[in-house]
């Protein structure tokens, strides 16, 4: 429940993105450690959905449109960066996190590695 206290005190925000009434796509971003830094905590597209390219000019991959607005949303909350722990595995969340400008800061352990990227400027966040 997004009331709750701790989504609360972690600012926590959620996108949901639907398609012919349909909920496609979700992504959650919360307040990290840092107050200047947001935590993207999910970012999920429904398996009916991946691999889904949007239609319109010029077309995109539905998960890099869900990125983008995201990273927007983190530009609006006043963050100035983002966090993201990924699979090192996830050869399609490493793609799709890099080529959005992320970067690995760290390694965590044998399967997981943190990567960080700066919110948009505020001009891209509209």
């Amino acid at each position: 429940m997004l009331g709750t206290s701790a989504a609360i005190a972690h600012r926590t925000r959620v996108l949901l993105f639907e398609e012919a009434d349909r909920l496609v796509a979700i992504s959650i971003v919360q307040q990290a450690h840092d107050l200047r830094t947001a935590d993207l905590v999910v970012l999920a597209v429904h398996e009916d959905f991946q691999g889904t390219w949007l239609r319109e000019r010029p077309s995109r991959p539905l998960c890099a449109a869900v990125l983008e607005e995201t990273a927007r949303l983190v530009t609006r909350e006043g963050y100035e960066r983002v966090l993201a722990i990924v699979a090192k595995q996830n050869e399609k969340s490493v793609r799709l996190i890099t080529r959005a400008g992320f970067t690995r800061v760290t390694l965590l352990d044998g399967d997981y590695a943190l990567y960080q990227a700066a919110a948009p400027a505020t001009e891209d966040a509209s």
